[in-house]
């Protein structure tokens, strides 16, 4: 028989448990059992991007934009260029740069004219792994252009005079002007005008040996004098400047705008036109004539020059230097005119003719005669003209002789303009014409 103490004790221990089971129950039932919601599923991942775009062609290069994001590590964006199923590296450069404009000429080579490539872009992290890519655009070069030119000339100036163009420039095929010496009914003219349809007087006296130009409204002509076309009259230079004034004969002209003027005179100097103020820029050692300067831009520049006589004078500015033309021996060269397409290749005439594209190579080697002048539009449509009326066209693939159709005796062409569908050659002829012909496609 139990003590009645220790039934008690059971008792208070059975009301406490039930006293514990109720605390909770009652808890579960009045707390708020709704949980914050927690999105499990990871954030959607931001995928990088490439994309690349052909922005220029032409028969030896083509130029093209890539941009990029930079939404996870990496070291570098790679440019590939595919053809025939073979993938070469065209650049490299750091991820970090987002957009880029490459010029794929094959490291200064230049591409095959009138074919195709194709491009992509991939990305590559810091251990050499590609992460991400581009699609893959096709660019084709563009093709040769035509020889196909029909020929009209035009005969300036009066009989029994020394009628005579030495350059030749314009904005477009129906305003173009030409330089020289010319005589119309008894006034002689140093400037004259085409406006599609004729030539006509521009501007009286004085001889000219190279005219140069930014706009209609912006012309600048040189010889015996220093002059400026607004349009509407010319100018000529008269300030105080003694640099300008005491430098004249001035044989050649070429510039980047009217405040950044290179003036090659007849003694082997370069004269810098800032707009306001002139200096001598280059100053040769001996005084061999500068014939002709041309440049890409103001820190690409090359001027040559000749007495029609060995030796011949080369300089080249790259950036804020000018330094004597290395590669060629002038001490044996007869050089007169120089035309740039870019810092890799460049053409240079004279008696001997020439091409550089890492290296000087020989060109034209079946010129019939001396060459004046070098102009052009793009590797596949540059112009040669020279004495005899020498004119060789260049489309890219080859060069055409049109000397034999324009051939006459005591003749030569000093100046040449392009345009799209014409060529612009001015001369002389017999010592007494003014000689102009234009070609049209």
């Amino acid at each position: 028989m139990k003590k009645p103490f220790s039934n008690k004790k059971h008792k208070i221990l059975l009301l406490t448990f039930a006293f514990l089971i109720f605390t909770f129950a009652f808890s579960l039932v009045s707390c708020n059992t709704t949980e914050p919601h927690v999105d499990k599923t990871p954030p959607e991942t931001v995928k990088d991007t490439i994309t690349i775009q052909v922005t220029q062609t032409t028969h030896r290069s083509i130029t093209l934009k890539v941009k990029s994001t930079f939404n996870k590590p990496a070291k570098s964006i790679e440019l590939y260029r595919r053809r025939e199923n073979k993938d070469t590296l065209v650049e490299s450069y750091t991820a970090f740069t987002l957009e880029k404009e490459i010029i794929d000429d094959d490291s200064g080579k230049g591409l095959i004219i009138d074919t195709e490539y194709k491009y992509f872009a991939v990305r590559v992290d810091t251990a050499n792994k590609q992460i991400d890519t581009s699609e893959i655009i096709s660019a084709k070069t563009l093709p040769p252009t035509s020889h196909d030119y029909t020929w009209q000339e035009f005969t300036i100036g009066d009989e029994g005079n020394s009628n005579v163009l030495y350059d030749v420039w314009g904005t477009d095929e129906n305003n173009v002007y030409a330089v020289g010496n010319i005589t119309i009914n008894d006034t002689t003219y140093s400037v004259i005008h085409w406006d599609g349809h004729t030539w006509q007087p521009s501007r009286k006296s004085g001889i000219l040996s190279a005219v140069y130009g930014f706009s209609k409204e912006d012309i600048w002509a040189v010889g015996t004098s220093v002059n400026h076309y607004d349009g509407t009259i010319w100018h000529r230079i008269d300030n105080d400047d003694v640099v300008l004034h005491d430098n004249k004969e001035y044989t050649c002209i070429w510039g980047t705008s009217s405040k950044n003027l290179y003036l090659g005179n007849a003694w082997g100097k370069i004269v810098h036109w800032d707009g306001k103020k002139a200096e001598i820029e280059y100053k040769s050692t001996t005084s061999i004539p500068f014939t002709d300067i041309y440049g890409i831009s103001e820190n690409f520049i090359i001027a040559i020059g000749s007495a029609l006589s060995y030796p011949s004078i080369g300089v080249i500015k790259m950036g804020n230097i000018w330094s004597n033309l290395e590669g060629l021996n002038l001490d044996n060269e007869l050089l007169n005119s120089i035309y740039i397409l870019n810092e890799k290749e460049f053409f240079i005439v004279g008696y001997n003719n020439y091409k550089w594209i890492e290296k000087w190579q020989k060109i034209l080697t079946n010129s019939p005669a001396i060459l004046n002048k070098i102009r052009g539009n793009s590797f596949g449509d540059i112009v040669a003209v020279g004495y005899g009326f020498s004119l060789f066209h260049f489309n890219g693939i080859d060069w055409k002789n049109y000397s034999y159709e324009l051939n006459k005796p005591n003749s030569a062409f000093y100046g040449i303009y392009l345009t799209k569908d014409k060529i612009f050659a001015v001369g002389g002829e017999s010592f007494d014409k003014g000689k102009i012909f234009i070609g049209t496609k």
